[in-house]
């Protein structure tokens, strides 16, 4: 399971849109609002941000709220099949994966990290 950490200010409404999405996708997370909190202002130091919200990862940090590389980091990512472009949805477990189209049947091979 991934540690996923936010930091945030409560006048921030990129802020509230980022724990929105979180929660909207089911993950879990642990807020520090850097308002008030001189520790989590210095974490944030640490890592050169300068604003809100800033979003850890485990080890990966997103300056502000990027929802595509959220999305591709929290699951499943949305493809076309190159044969037909029916869209399906594909788990992000792996960074090359086969895909078999459920449309026309196609097999191709997906490599996700040009996806993010």
């Amino acid at each position: 399971m991934q540690r996923v950490i936010v930091y945030s200010s409560d006048s921030c409404g990129y802020c509230q849109k980022a724990k929105a999405f979180l929660r909207e996708k089911g993950v879990n997370f642990i807020e520090k609002k850097v308002d008030n909190d001189p520790s989590a202002q210095a974490e944030m130091r640490a890592m050169k941000a300068q604003g809100v919200p800033v979003i850890k990862v485990d080890d990966e940090i997103i300056m502000g709220f990027n929802q595509q590389r959220l999305e591709a980091l929290f699951g499943k990512k949305v493809i076309s099949c190159p044969k037909c472009m029916t869209q399906m949805r594909v788990p992000r477990k792996e960074m090359t994966i086969k895909v078999t189209c459920p449309a026309c049947k196609e097999v191709f091979q997906v490599d996700l990290r040009t996806l993010l």
